[in-house]
């Protein structure tokens, strides 16, 4: 059994972050169907926009995606969640 573990403020606020862009993205195809290649290079390019982003909220949203990406990375390979799409 998973032992559940109580979010420090910080992490809690970047999960909404992070729940708010995959709903912004809910209209496409799912994650589950991504190459690890395609979701990787997405990560990366993220990752390049958010080191070139001036506003914080530009940063916090790219920095979510970035974050997402490996979510949906360490998903499809090793199943984190059986429900997850």
């Amino acid at each position: 059994m998973k032992e559940i573990l109580e979010l420090r403020p910080v992490v809690g606020a970047f999960a909404q972050e992070m729940e708010r862009q995959l709903r912004a993205n809910d209209y496409k195809i799912g994650w589950k169907i991504s190459s690890v290649e395609w979701l990787v290079s997405q990560l990366v390019c993220n990752l390049g926009l958010a080191l070139r982003e001036d506003r914080t909220q530009d940063v916090l949203r790219r920095a979510a995606n970035v974050a997402n990406f490996a979510m949906m990375i360490a998903d499809n390979e090793g199943g984190l969640c059986p429900e997850s799409s």
